[in-house]
């Protein structure tokens, strides 16, 4: 009841059923051309992990969830895993081309190639005064 804690042998507490929020850890890297930003999304499929752009920022969404099967000897003691959600979100520079954004799962790490464009230039106009 009281948090949906139990007591069990050996003094572990087990929290069932909570599922746990995790915000992903990232590198971000300015290259020339382009922004990378590498995020662990450990365990996640491809199918479970939401990118999205919206005006000027990028969120990543994910979710995995472990399915619970009856253990074949012995009772399960400890369980530090069995769902998790992810969710982080940056705040994107306004010198980059949404319309080409890479992206690539491998291994855990969600890599995001996010192309530069030119700044506009502004240039000194002579007018005529007419």
């Amino acid at each position: 009841p009281f948090n949906r804690m139990r007591h069990r042998p050996l003094g572990l507490m087990i929290r069932e059923n909570e599922p746990i929020f995790r915000t992903p850890l990232a590198n971000i890297k300015d290259l020339k051309d382009h922004f990378e930003i590498s995020a662990e999304l450990p365990g996640l499929e491809k199918s479970n992990i939401e990118l999205t752009i919206k005006d000027d920022v990028m969120e990543i969404k994910g979710e995995h969830k472990e399915e619970t099967k009856e253990e074949k000897e012995g009772q399960l003691v400890r369980r530090e895993y069995h769902s998790s959600s992810y969710y982080r979100a940056f705040n994107l520079p306004e010198n980059i081309d949404k319309e080409k954004i890479d992206a690539n799962l491998d291994k855990g790490i969600l890599t995001v190639k996010i192309p530069k464009v030119s700044p506009p230039k502004h240039e000194k106009k002579k007018i005529e005064i007419k």
